[in-house]
This record gives C-alpha cells, structure tokens and sequence, in this order.
C-alpha cells in the first residue's frame, strides 16, 4: 500500500517524493508490463513512459487511496499497445525467467524439477489472449482484488471473475497438453 500522504507530496510537486514513489511502485509496474510482454525492453520502456504519464497527470488523481488502480490501468492499457504494435505472441529467452526459488536442502533433481515446471508455466502464459493474461497477473503476482481488476482492465467485477476462471482453466489445459 502507498502511503497517501507521499502521494498527496507528489501532487504538490515534490520531486523526492517522486522518486519515492517510483522505487516503491517500480517493481509491481515491471511485473505487469512483464506479464503482459514477455520483453524486458519493452516491459521497461511501457514502465517509463507510464511514470511520464503519472508525472504529468497525478493532479487529475481525485483520491491517493486510488493510486494503486490508476497506476495498475496505466501500465495495463500502454503494455496492450505495445503489444498490438509489436505483434501479441513472443518467445521467452530462457535467460529472462526469474531465479526459480530453491532452499539449500533441495536436491538437484528437485531444483531442475521446478526449474522446468516455472519454465513450462511461463511458456504457457504466452499462449493466453491478452485480456486473460493481464487479469491473471494483476490477481495471481500482484495480489490485486477483483475490484482492482476491475478498475484497471474498465471491465464489470462479474468479467473479471469470468476472465479469471477462463484464464485459469486454459492454462490448466495448456498446461497438461504439454506442447508449448
């Protein structure tokens, strides 16, 4: 959660408190526009520009409780665009999935085991339509409420349930075909 008050300095022009802001939303922003991608070029270029857009736009913000959404919906809309630019299905270079969590009492089969599994996962992911993948990762990486959701993707809660359960479900089945 944000502290309202850094917002409400953010507003008033303090430019300490923006770069507060952006170290403690840049991550959350990364993984959307990430999830969204598959590229970590564009990931951090749809992540510049949306803090331009909050820079330049963080006065029209009506209440600081609502950042979170704003935020969420700025990322989400600029990664679709990127998206449909460049064209929506893209590979995943194996050196861009994330460090598979491992405890030192885990095996090497057991490391290679979930190393695989995350690689599958991700794979699987890319194969999700858009509107699918966005609603799935703002709810299962960035812990967004369906209301969130709502907001962000400017759809009604019961599509975001919806898009949820559908997400879900052809993921399962992608991932039990295994031919990714």
């Amino acid at each position: 959660m944000i502290d309202p008050s850094l917002i409400e300095q953010v507003k008033a022009g303090n430019l300490t408190a923006f770069e507060k802001l952006l170290q403690s939303t840049q991550q959350k922003g990364f993984n959307i526009a990430y999830g969204i991608l598959h590229d970590t070029l564009d990931a951090e270029d749809v992540l510049q520009e949306a803090y331009l857009q909050v820079f330049h736009n963080i006065k029209k913000l009506k209440t600081a409780e609502a950042f979170k959404s704003w935020f969420g919906k700025i990322i989400t809309h600029l990664s679709f665009r990127r998206s449909k630019e460049k064209g929506r299905f893209k590979t995943i270079p194996l050196h861009e999935i994330t460090q598979v969590e491992t405890t030192f009492s885990d095996s090497p089969e057991t490391f290679m085991v979930k190393q695989e599994e995350k690689e599958q996962l991700i794979k699987a992911l890319k194969f999700l339509p858009d509107e699918y993948r966005a609603a799935l990762i703002l709810r299962e990486w960035e812990d967004y409420s369906y209301q969130e959701i709502s907001e962000v993707l400017d759809i009604p809660l019961g599509t975001v349930k919806s898009r949820l359960f559908s997400a879900r479900k052809m993921l399962f089945n992608k991932l039990k075909e295994g031919d990714m």
